[in-house]
Parts: structure tokens; C-alpha cells; sequence
């Protein structure tokens, strides 16, 4: 009897496994399959394609109704010969279909237009390659049915509650300030991807302004904060000569209620210095900067200038001076860096719980 209970509660329990499988087919056949920007990607159209390309514009058709931008795809064409990749600080979007060409889809592109202000398609060995050229900062939704891929821009604040902006100051041949050892660029740029991993488990989105390769402009790294409507925006950098500590600069000429630029420099300076059993040397406001005229483009800037552009709360926070030799070597450590993406990432949470409270 028992060994017959026995059979029967296995020939049940393959049954039951084999229609869950069945089902799981039939819901993903008929379900459209829809694409997510993988994060933290560093690839941009010069890094896939390199030689000259000649780009063609493409004039789509405007349907008034329409929701989302509708590109016909080639017969055969599967999710996995698509990729698509966002330039969020040239407000770009690049979409590479292998096995098409331009001539597959030069008359046959319709739908919504909104937020766009141009489209560009060129041939580049068996690949066909779009530039979608917004007006603003957008995220995307894509799906592809029926051999069409449809997209539909929409805000970041629409898809996401919570966005910061991390920068990594300099960048590219820009090295910043350089001494023993330590490089500003690339010390900046460790600790972004660090805070970013840690907020990324937090439900945060992050956007950076940078990859290892790039140096786009200051005011250019401000306004990608303003395009996405960020929380905050927080720039990371080292200082130059050999005083020893933490510290921070706001622009105490603009605030908002919810957050103080003040409130979320001195929770920066006090996290991550108490994170790396660090000096914090406090905060202080933005020096003013210079009037426009008789100031060439030689003439340097005050320290964190940019932030005056800044429409969201943010803070230039200084890691330290690697021209001490001492802050030099922490600095150097993986331990000691991940401990401040740490405190850095401590003061972004307890920031939103100020923001929350009010």
C-alpha cells in the first residue's frame, strides 16, 4: 500500500510539473518581450563602430494617435539582434539590428514623434544603425511583436521615485590633480561605480555623467541632473596640496525645502569621514564666481562653479588631497575606497529619509 502511494504522489507530481512547464511556454510565446537598458553599460556608438560612417536623415511618418515610435524589423530579426543603448548626456539613443539595412526601413517608420528632433540611419557591415536624436533626457520602453520594434520615450521621474546623479570629477586625458600615485579621474570614477552598485540595491536610480573614457563639460554634467529631475546631484573630486581631510562646497544661494544643499553637504562630509575614521573638515559655501565681463576662457573658475547651474540639491564633496603622502596611500587601498562609496552612499539614504519625514 505504501510503496503504491508512493508511485501514484510521483506519477501526480511529474503530471503537475509538466503542464506548470506547458503553461510557462504558452504565456511566454503570446507575452511581447520587452528590452531594459542594461546598467552601468559603458558602450557607446564610437566604441562598437570605428571608421567613418555617413549617416542619412530618415523622415518618419507622424500618426497623431499614435503612442510610440513603430520601426518595421526584417523577417528573422530576434531580441538578440537587437541593442539598444541610451547617451543620456547627448540625449541620444542608438538602436543596432543585425541582418538589416537602411533600405529595409527607409519608407516604413511611423508613429509618435514627440521628443524627438531627428533620426539618422547608416549601413555599417551587415548592421543597420539608428540615431534617435531627443530634445530631452528619456528613458525608453521597447517592444518587439509581430516584426516590429515599437518605443515609447518617457521621463525618468515618470518610472522611477527616487534619481541621483553621481559625477566623477574629470575624466578621459583630463587626470585632475595627480600625485603620489594617485590619479583624480580614476580614483573619482572607482568610487562612483562603487556608490552606484550599493544604491542600486537601495531601489535608487543612478545615472553617472561619465565613462572611464569621457570628459564631457561641467555645466554639461549639471544639466544632465536637471533633465532627469534628479534628487540630488553630487560630484566627487580630490583637492589639490597636502592638507589632510573631507570636506564639501553648496551653493547657498539655491535650496529647496524638502533638502538644503547645506543639509546634504554636511551629511556627505560627516558619513563618509566617519566610514574611512576620516578628518572632516566641514562645509562651506560656493565662492561666487567672477562676472562675465573682461573674463576670458582662460581664467579659471571657483572650485565647484558649475553648481550654480544646479536646479536640484548638489554638493561638490572632496575625498581627500593625494598630495599628502599618507591620505595618498589610504586613498590607494580598495578597502579604503569602498568604505567611502559606503559613507557616501550612507548619507544619499539618510538624506531621502529627511526628504520623507518632510
Amino acid at each position: 500500500m505504501y510503496h503504491k502511494l508512493l508511485k501514484w504522489s510521483g506519477i501526480i507530481g511529474i503530471t503537475a510539473m509538466v503542464l506548470s512547464i506547458a503553461c510557462m511556454l504558452v504565456y511566454s510565446w503570446k507575452k511581447p518581450l520587452i528590452y531594459v537598458r542594461a546598467e552601468g553599460s559603458e558602450q557607446t556608438q564610437s566604441d562598437v563602430h570605428t571608421g567613418q560612417i555617413t549617416f542619412a536623415e530618415l523622415a518618419p511618418v507622424q500618426k497623431e494617435d499614435a503612442d510610440n515610435l513603430c520601426i518595421p524589423v526584417a523577417a528573422g530579426v530576434t531580441q538578440e539582434d537587437i541593442h539598444i543603448d541610451s547617451d543620456y548626456m547627448n540625449q541620444i539613443m542608438t538602436i543596432t539590428v543585425n541582418g538589416m539595412g537602411t533600405a529595409d526601413i527607409a519608407d516604413g517608420v511611423y508613429g509618435s514623434l514627440e521628443g524627438i528632433k531627428r533620426i539618422q540611419i547608416a549601413d555599417w557591415e551587415g548592421e543597420l544603425i539608428m540615431m534617435v536624436v531627443m530634445d530631452d533626457v528619456y528613458e525608453y520602453g521597447a517592444i518587439l511583436e509581430n516584426q516590429r520594434l515599437m518605443l515609447t520615450l518617457q521621463e525618468p521621474k515618470d518610472m522611477y521615485e527616487r534619481i541621483v546623479v553621481l559625477d566623477a570629477g574629470h575624466g578621459g586625458p583630463d587626470t585632475g590633480v595627480k600625485a603620489n600615485g594617485v590619479a583624480e579621474n580614476e580614483l573619482t570614477f572607482d568610487v562612483m561605480e562603487r556608490v552606484r552598485q550599493i544604491l542600486a540595491d537601495e531601489d535608487i536610480r543612478v545615472y553617472v555623467t561619465r565613462t572611464e573614457k569621457d570628459n564631457p563639460d561641467a555645466a554639461d554634467r549639471v544639466f544632465l541632473a536637471n533633465g532627469v529631475r534628479a534628487d540630488m546631484y553630487i560630484s566627487l573630486h580630490l583637492a589639490e596640496g597636502d592638507a589632510y581631510g573631507i570636506y564639501a562646497r553648496y551653493n547657498g544661494t539655491y535650496f529647496t525645502p524638502s533638502l538644503t544643499n547645506a543639509e546634504l553637504a554636511d551629511l556627505l562630509v560627516r558619513r563618509t569621514a566617519e566610514a574611512v575614521h576620516n578628518l572632516g573638515i566641514g562645509v562651506f559655501t560656493l565662492e561666487k564666481v567672477p562676472e562675465a565681463a573682461g573674463q576670458t576662457e582662460d581664467d579659471a573658475l571657483p572650485e565647484g562653479a558649475e553648481l550654480y547651474h544646479a536646479q536640484v540639491p548638489a554638493v561638490y564633496l572632496v575625498l581627500g588631497a593625494p598630495g599628502n603622502q599618507d591620505e595618498a596611500q589610504l586613498l590607494c587601498r580598495d578597502d579604503y575606497r569602498q568604505d567611502l562609496a559606503e559613507g557616501i552612499a550612507q548619507a544619499i539614504l539618510e538624506a531621502y529619509e529627511k526628504k520623507q519625514a518632510r
